[in-house]
């Protein structure tokens, strides 16, 4: 039977940050494309997971969690081992000792990689639906069902010889 983490693509992890090691369950390191037998999760070597154009934001996000901030939240891509891009939604919070030291970096990564997947694809097609609209040759309204004017573009308004506002 599968797990709550297992379903929702959830992994904790736990960072000691005297030893700089992560200890996690098993569907972390599947996350990250990694073996769990391996054993403990060295910083250094999740750093080098994370993708180059994201990996100063990380660790800027990270650190300033560890120096009193609030809890990180982003979003970041991992170029796993296989070099399989993902995309984590990962929450990262601090526990301190009694003298205020940060001891522990602990929290949640979850893999939104389809969901990121499926709202880049909406964004390019909306994206092209735009430049379609804008540089159309043709006259282009955009209407409600009962014929009230929302957009117009430029060839329309040349067609009718009036400004986009007075079509509305």
């Amino acid at each position: 039977m599968l797990t709550a983490q297992e379903i929702t693509r959830v992994g904790f992890f736990e960072l000691d940050l005297q030893t700089n090691t992560s200890t996690a369950p098993a569907i972390t390191y599947e996350i990250l494309g990694l073996d769990p037998a391996r054993g403990p999760l060295p910083l250094a070597k999740y750093q080098a997971l994370i993708h180059p154009d994201d990996r100063q934001q990380v660790l800027e996000n990270r650190a300033e969690t560890l120096a009193g901030g609030q809890p990180s939240h982003m979003q970041h891509r991992i170029i796993r081992p296989d070099n399989v891009v993902r995309w984590l939604n990962r929450h990262g919070f601090v526990r301190r000792d009694a003298h205020e030291q940060a001891v522990t970096y602990y929290g949640a990564a979850q893999d939104v990689t389809d969901l990121k997947t499926a709202e880049l694809e909406a964004l390019a097609t909306e994206n092209r639906f735009r430049l379609l609209f804008e540089n159309s040759l043709d006259g282009v309204l955009q209407m409600t069902m009962y014929g009230q004017i929302l957009l117009a573009n430029a060839a329309a308004c040349n067609i009718f010889g009036l400004a986009e506002n007075e079509l509305k």
